[in-house]
């Protein structure tokens, strides 16, 4: 998936808790040259990502410390590193404050715009998937049900599909 510009955010981090935020960020995309790992250049992509997508996390301390919230950053700033053409976010605010989430959609959405990407985003927060979205597809048991536009949605309409209750 990488290979073709996928990236997954999963609700569960699979971070590495005994690794440092950084460490997690670049796990198996460390920066080499020839054979040294180049820390210096990892800190620059990882500063300059952060200073675009606005976050403010820790990355030197150790994952496991990290709240859920801050962990839900380092797993969002490590595909957001590689700039994806796709992005797939399955509930990346739940372990979230209501404040942190804001926070995070109001970076998140105008920064995927600016990377020109796609995103799929799985969340049973309505209300935020009708704000972020250009159009909603609504499944049911792996079928689509119905198409809406974000600008005409509404969270009885999408429940309605969603129940297959008219």
């Amino acid at each position: 998936a990488r290979d073709m510009g996928i990236e997954i955010v999963f609700q569960n981090f699979m971070l590495c808790p005994d690794l440092k935020g950084i460490e997690n960020i670049f796990l198996g995309r460390e920066k080499i040259s020839f054979g040294f790992l180049r820390k210096d250049h990892m800190n620059k992509l990882l500063r300059r990502a952060l200073e675009k997508v606005g976050f403010e996390v820790d990355v030197e301390k150790v994952t496991g410390e990290l709240s859920g919230g801050q962990q839900q950053l380092i797993a969002i700033i490590r595909v957001f590193l590689f700039e994806p053409d796709i992005l797939l976010l399955d509930e990346p605010t739940a372990n979230l404050s209501k404040g942190a989430a804001k926070d995070l959609i109001g970076n998140l959405v105008p920064f995927v715009r600016e990377m020109n990407a796609g995103i799929i985003y799985v969340s049973h927060n309505l209300e935020e998937v009708i704000s972020i979205s250009d159009r909603i597809i609504v499944m049911r048991r792996g079928e689509n049900v119905a198409e809406v536009e974000s600008s005409k949605a509404t969270v009885s309409e999408l429940l309605r599909h969603m129940m297959a209750r008219e």
